[in-house]
């Protein structure tokens, strides 16, 4: 499956070069990305289970979204938006 979603301040731009992580809270393990120009992320070949995603980068407040699920061959997008 693949996680994807864009990071935008509170005003809705967007964020680039931001750190995300994405971590699949069954197994215990993390991978780590940077936002695009656009501020957008994409974890493709993700396992089927649960995830949290963190995001944050300098001047900004570290955001977390937890407990969502990917099963086999789904996309999961959110937008998160920062501080």
């Amino acid at each position: 499956g693949t996680i994807l979603g864009t990071v935008t301040d509170s005003t809705g731009a967007v964020i680039a070069n931001c750190d995300v992580k994405i971590t699949n809270t069954d197994e215990g393990t993390s991978r780590a990305f940077k936002t695009d120009a656009n501020g957008n992320y994409e974890a493709v070949n993700s396992k089927p289970g649960h995830y949290a995603i963190e995001v944050g980068t300098t001047g900004f407040k570290t955001e977390r979204v937890g407990d969502l699920e990917l099963v086999a061959r789904q996309i999961v997008a959110d937008a998160l938006r920062g501080a």
